[in-house]
Parts: structure tokens; C-alpha cells; sequence
């Protein structure tokens, strides 16, 4: 890492904005390690309660907001797996050039899948689109057209500065080096559009979720009003009747009934399908939460004077690894998924408790009593009788 700050100062290279010391450079990659580990036990757990559901649960699977959850994760699995590779490789290798390609379409994909889901909700609850196919054979394409072209400036326009070759040769982690801050300074174009598509995600998700649910509760007012006129009008009716007096029981009757309608009608149209809108707004907020510091600090770096601030550096770097684990909870945010964990621990308790106890215990209480009934009825009979 010495001989990297060497050509940094070296007349053919740009400065930098990344002053930092060697130590202070080692304390990003070990937490960039960290967060990347936590991100991917994190997307393994959600792998293994996605396919205990696959098996128990099929019918609460088979929706389109959990189907792109489960994408975003396994999407950002593989590509914090290839973070932590690119952790310890060279900047030369082919391995670390896909990287740099595959890691800007994985992070636009994972959250565009995220997305898709406040992009369904907007088509199905307020344009009243009637899907030809399963929705996701549709939105996952999108997804993966929309993110090979947030990266297509990126692919073409990314070029390393002259005399970089000294970098390449410089350090075994140049690799990680180069995509986490020196990329940000030498290709400062390519990570304003890059950022440009990740926030108009963000933007047209929020909207649309935002969208849904408005309709949704114009939707839930419309009917609650329409269900208590039926109501007023049918079940509470007066009959006809010539006694005057039966007037009043009636009308207490009515009160009755439309209040006790009322309350039903308050309690059948509390459907979780409000709950599932709502929750949709958390869809854009990984994706906002991971890369705003990013984008922040992107521009800040166009005015070639300015150095990155070490502190706002390592938040940034810590919420970029950090994406897997914001995926997960979204993920464990389904009302159908929270169940699942609770569920699985009472099977094992069960289990557990039901092989422990039983066989030396039942031994020793089947064994005493027949010695005693063997000593006691049997023997001195027997004895006695061969006296005799």
C-alpha cells in the first residue's frame, strides 16, 4: 500500500481525493470484510426460511412481492461473494474485470427488483392491469434490461489514467483499491450515471407505492360508505306495523343493527392487502439507505480541490456492504414470513422434547414392580405348598 501512495504522487497519475494512511486504508477493508460477511449470513438465512416455505407454506410463496425479495437477495449473494474475492486479487486478473463490470449491474438489479414490487402495486390497484402471465416473467426482465443500462456508460466510457500500470503491480488488494475509491476519481462520468439509474429507481417505486396505497384507501372509504347504505337499508328496515308503539323497539333495533354493522364492516375491510401496500414504501428504502452517502460523496468528489472526509468514506463503505443485511429485513418484514422462525423453533423444541426422557426412566419403573410381585405372591405360595 506504500508503493500505491508512491504513484499516486507520481507526476503521470491525477492526485487522488483519498488521502489516507496506510492503516486508516487496511480499517475500510477489514470493515468492508465485516459488513460483507454479515450481508451474506444474513441472505443465507433468508434462503434457508424461503425454501423451508417452499415446502411447508407453498401457497404464501407464491406471490410477486416475495418472489423479488428472494431475487434481490440471491442477486445480492453473488455479488457480495465477488466482493469479498475482489478483497484479495489483482487489478489485472480477468477475474477483477468482471467484477467491476458485474458489480455495478447486481447492485442496480437487487434494487430495481425491490422496486418492481411498488411498480406492480401502481399497475395493479390504480391502472387495472390484467397480466397476460405471471407478473414476474415480465418484471425480472425488465429489471435486468434496466440494469445492463445504468451500466452501459460505465462499460464503455471507464479508462484507467496513464501510468496506472504502476498501481497494477503495486499491492495484492489493488483491485478492491481501485473499485471502492480510485474508479470514483478517474471515471467521475460513469458513477454520476450510475447513480443517476439507482435513484430514479428509487424515485418511481416510492411514487408508485405511495400511488397504490392512495388508492387503495380512496377505494376502502368508497366501499365502507356503499356498504353502510345497503346495510341502513336492508337490514335495519322498518317493517310495517299498525301499532304506534312498535315504532320504538324497531328504531332501537336499527341503531343496533347499523352500529353493530358498522363495527363489521370496520373489521372485514381491515384486509391485509392495505398492510401489503404500506409495507411496499420500505421496498425503495434499502436501496435509498445503501447508496445516498454514496451518491453524496460522488458529488462532492466533481470539484477535483475536494478530499473525501474519512469518517463520511467509512459510513459509506459500511452501508454499501451493508445491502444484504437491508434486503433481509425486508424480507423478514412479510407478516407471512415473521411466523415462520417461531414456527420452526417449536418443531425442534418439540422434537427435542419428545426423544429426550423416555428409556432409562420406563426401565427402571418397569423392572421394580415385578421383582416385588415375584418375592411377594409367587415364591412363598409356593413354598408354603411344598411344605404342606
Amino acid at each position: 500500500m506504500e508503493k500505491i501512495k508512491e504513484a499516486d504522487a507520481a507526476p503521470t497519475l491525477p492526485p487522488t481525493q483519498f488521502h489516507y494512511t496506510v492503516e486508516q486504508f487496511m480499517q475500510l477493508k477489514l470493515a468492508s470484510e465485516i459488513c460483507t460477511i454479515l450481508s451474506m449470513i444474513a441472505i443465507a438465512i433468508v434462503g434457508v426460511i424461503y425454501i423451508y416455505m417452499l415446502f411447508y407454506h407453498p401457497r404464501e410463496v407464491n406471490r410477486v412481492s416475495l418472489r423479488c425479495v428472494i431475487g434481490a437477495n440471491t442477486i445480492s449473494f453473488v455479488d457480495h461473494c465477488m466482493a469479498l474475492k475482489a478483497s484479495h486479487d489483482k487489478l489485472e486478473t480477468a477475474f477483477c474485470h468482471s467484477f467491476r463490470i458485474l458489480d455495478g449491474i447486481f447492485t442496480v438489479m437487487s434494487s430495481c427488483l425491490l422496486g418492481m414490487v411498488g411498480v406492480h402495486l401502481f399497475l395493479v390497484f390504480v391502472c387495472h392491469v390484467h397480466w397476460p402471465c405471471r407478473p414476474d416473467y415480465i418484471l425480472i426482465p425488465v429489471a435486468a434490461f434496466y440494469s445492463i443500462l445504468a451500466n452501459i456508460v460505465p462499460f464503455f466510457n471507464e479508462s484507467l489514467p496513464a501510468g496506472f500500470k504502476r498501481l497494477i503491480d503495486a499491492d495484492n488488494s489493488v483491485c478492491w483499491y481501485y473499485n471502492a475509491f480510485l474508479d470514483r476519481t478517474y471515471n467521475k462520468t460513469s458513477w454520476i450515471y450510475y447513480y443517476c439509474f439507482m435513484f430514479f429507481i428509487i424515485v418511481v417505486a416510492f411514487f408508485s407505492s405511495v400511488a397504490a396505497m392512495y388508492k387503495v384507501y380512496s377505494d376502502k372509504t368508497k366501499n365502507e360508505q356503499v356498504m353502510l347504505q345497503i346495510n341502513s337499508r336492508g337490514i335495519g328496515a322498518p317493517s310495517p306495523s299498525t301499532n304506534d308503539d312498535a315504532s320504538v323497539p324497531i328504531t332501537t333495533h336499527n341503531q343496533l343493527s347499523s352500529g353493530h354493522s358498522k363495527r363489521h364492516i370496520h373489521q372485514r375491510d381491515s384486509n391485509p392487502i392495505r398492510k401489503i401496500v404500506a409495507r411496499s414504501l420500505l421496498y425503495p428504502l434499502m436501496p435509498a439507505l445503501t447508496y445516498s452517502l454514496g451518491f453524496a460523496l460522488q458529488m462532492y468528489l466533481v470539484n477535483p480541490n475536494h478530499t473525501a472526509n474519512y469518517a463520511f468514506v467509512m459510513v459509506s463503505n459500511v452501508l454499501a456492504r451493508l445491502a444484504g443485511v437491508f434486503t433481509a429485513m425486508i424480507f423478514f418484514a412479510d407478516p407471512a414470513v415473521q411466523k415462520i422462525p417461531y414456527e420452526i423453533w417449536s418443531k425442534c423444541t418439540k422434537r427435542t422434547a419428545s426423544t429426550r426422557p423416555t428409556t432409562k426412566p420406563n426401565a427402571t419403573n418397569h423392572s421394580d414392580p415385578p421383582n416385588v410381585y415375584i418375592s411377594s405372591s409367587s415364591i412363598k405360595p409356593i413354598s408354603f405348598a411344598t411344605q404342606n
